[in-house]
């Protein structure tokens, strides 16, 4: 599966951001900066690392399939490495 939007996992938590968004826009102005801010953060991040961690298992899976001639796997050029 290559766009995570597509996992429940990302749906939920898209819902919770924007849950958390609505409450907090009814916090008061003394806590604009700090508890309603911090609250937005954590939200968003968690489906933001869910994205970060479906991108890496996908690249994971992806070297983990036979190469063929048209997909080789890269090597390093070590005769270029200089110590």
């Amino acid at each position: 599966m290559k766009d995570f939007r597509r996992l429940e996992v990302w749906h939920k938590a898209h819902q919770l951001v924007l849950v958390v968004y609505r409450e907090t826009s009814n916090f008061s102005a003394d806590e604009r900066f700090g508890l309603t801010s911090q609250l937005r953060r954590a939200a968003v991040s968690i489906p933001a690392n869910n994205e970060q961690l479906h991108q890496k298992t996908t690249e994971v899976n992806a070297d983990r399939r036979p190469q063929t001639a048209d997909r080789r796997p890269q090597t390093a050029d070590r005769s270029r490495t200089h110590f």
